[in-house]
């Protein structure tokens, strides 16, 4: 059992742990304080002081952005889409310490809160709600002999998983390949992050594994799990965005647009190859079918897309 499925049970148990000065405390039932209880908590204090001083103080309820509400709002129109799903896949050193992995990712859940966050809403309003607990947690999944393409299906199965934003945004899974000693050149081991744009980017992605590697090196080393503390949560972000636009600022803005968009605007005639469907695209990633022309021109944005200066997005989408 991780640490946070660990604290999750406690917390099912009506079990409360914090901090005070780096000293573990709790509260408790009386009929759950058993002598078992006090000594779990005895021999782990030390990992569970790491993670509760992370989550200290982040746990609440917090308005989203309104890049947030536009994600939020597409996925309530089309909760089996993976549309917005942003997915990272690693290959692993051969001899890695599974459960080293497991409790570094523990305490990125801890230390991120956006990775404790569920999307509900409250009052006809959506809202990020940060728990003390997380459903977000180190999945390991065995296979055996598993070749690189059965490995890439399994990686595309589990990028285009739609999310329950109401449970969890993100999942972290761990493929443990057992190779045998016959195919000792395969992949052992690949770290897959899955998850909505709701809650992050690539670019954030690639912040959490860059401190993954750092916490790994601490926990071969023996040493405690702590990295530099953050200096601004996703949270602080977003209420600096609504003050700036509830203010002056805020004000001057929508006086702009309530200039340049007066008197209505003229329909904008773009020639199409098709029909467009009433309903949205699902975007499941299939290859579509295209006239000469469409062809051509897609491989002249392919050519684009690869010269210095192109978006990457460009590309993606050509």
């Amino acid at each position: 059992m991780s640490s946070i499925d660990y604290l999750n049970a406690l917390a099912a148990r009506g079990i409360e742990l914090w901090t005070d000065g780096g000293k573990l405390q709790y509260k408790a039932p009386k009929e759950a304080i058993t002598p078992e209880l006090l000594a779990e908590l005895k021999a782990n204090k030390a990992t569970l002081v790491e993670l509760l001083e992370q989550f200290a103080g982040t746990a609440g309820s917090y308005p989203l952005s309104y890049s947030q509400k536009s994600l939020w709002s597409l996925h309530r129109l089309q909760p089996e889409s993976a549309a917005y799903n942003v997915t990272y896949a690693a290959a692993l050193v051969d001899d890695l310490d599974v459960a080293a992995v497991g409790r570094c990712v523990d305490c990125l859940v801890a230390r991120h809160p956006i990775l404790r966050t569920r999307y509900a809403v409250d009052g006809g309003q959506p809202v990020q709600q940060v728990g003390r607990t997380a459903s977000a947690r180190l999945t390991v999944e065995r296979v055996f002999g598993a070749d690189e393409a059965a490995i890439r299906e399994w990686i595309a199965q589990e990028a285009n998983r739609p999310f329950d934003l109401e449970t969890s945004p993100i999942r972290l899974k761990l493929l443990v390949n057992d190779t045998g000693a016959a195919a000792a050149d395969g992949l052992r081991h690949v770290l897959l992050l899955n998850v909505h744009h709701v809650a992050a980017d690539f670019w954030s992605l690639e912040i959490l594994v860059r401190e993954l590697r750092a916490l790994y090196d601490l926990a071969r080393r023996g040493e405690p799990l702590k990295l530099a503390p953050l200096a601004l949560q996703y949270a602080d972000c977003v209420q600096r965005e609504l003050d700036r636009l509830q203010g002056d600022e805020g004000r001057a803005l929508a006086a702009f647009w309530d200039r340049e968009l007066a008197g209505g605007l003229p329909p904008l005639a773009l020639a199409t190859d098709r029909v467009r469907p009433d309903r949205l695209c699902r975007h499941r990633g299939r290859p579509a079918g295209h006239d000469n022309a469409a062809a051509g021109l897609g491989r002249g944005a392919a050519r684009l897309a690869g010269s210095p200066g192109a978006a990457l997005c460009l590309r993606s989408r050509s």
